[in-house]
């Protein structure tokens, strides 16, 4: 009895700070905040199309959040398209850090990406120039191929949201609102009468209302 009532302990232990967890994630990307994070300018884009080993290529777009421009540790929203698969994006979610040293240079800076995923490996991003990363592997070394394995930053020209973009492509208009706090937001309006998120719409693909 006493085995059994640890394990349920342990059970209710993991759910709570499970739940804790995804609060937290909830926290770092609700909607308003991506936003007005946006809007401020304290957002980086960089794409490219990364190798893939059974199709085209991977159009690969990452957008970095700080709340500072001299923040060392953010959040992060990965999409990755496979090209000419015909499958949905796919979207990723997390923390990013600036680590410093690769295998072979010990000076050099490296945005680490990680999720709440214990079994997610992270990614490391080797920061070449203010305007591009390169993927290092699993162990923080440079790639050995010709291949391009580098994410170019988008200019001021460039750097569309892509919830607005998405919106618009499916036949629906961007509209940047304000709420009673003072952050702006996306609304996608379609002919039919609905007005959803314009984040919860790309990353979910789901409609609903913005809330505060």
């Amino acid at each position: 009895m006493k085995s059994k009532n640890i394990s349920l302990g342990a059970m209710l232990l993991g759910l709570l700070v499970t739940a804790g967890i995804l609060f937290f994630v909830w926290r770092q990307i609700q909607p308003s905040r991506v936003n007005s994070l946006v809007v401020e300018g304290m957002s980086e884009d960089f794409t490219g199309a990364l190798p893939c080993a059974d199709c085209p290529g991977i159009e690969t777009e990452l957008s970095l959040f700080r709340d500072s421009s001299d923040a060392t540790a953010g959040f992060f929203i990965l999409t990755e398209t496979y090209i000419d698969s015909g499958d949905e994006p796919f979207v990723t979610y997390g923390q990013w850090n600036i680590t410093q040293g690769t295998k072979t240079d010990k000076n050099a800076l490296v945005y680490e990406l990680t999720t709440e995923n214990p079994d997610e490996a992270a990614v490391y991003l080797l920061i070449v120039d203010e305007d591009h990363l390169r993927l290092l592997d699993s162990e923080k070394a440079e790639i050995d191929s010709d291949l391009n394995y580098t994410l170019t930053k988008q200019t001021i020209a460039d750097m569309a949201n892509p919830a607005s973009l998405s919106c618009v492509e499916q036949g629906g208009t961007s509209e940047i609102r304000t709420d009673s706090q003072g952050n702006q937001y996306g609304m996608c309006i379609f002919s039919d009468g609905r007005e959803c998120e314009e984040w919860a719409l790309y990353t979910e693909q789901t409609c609903v209302a913005y809330q505060e």
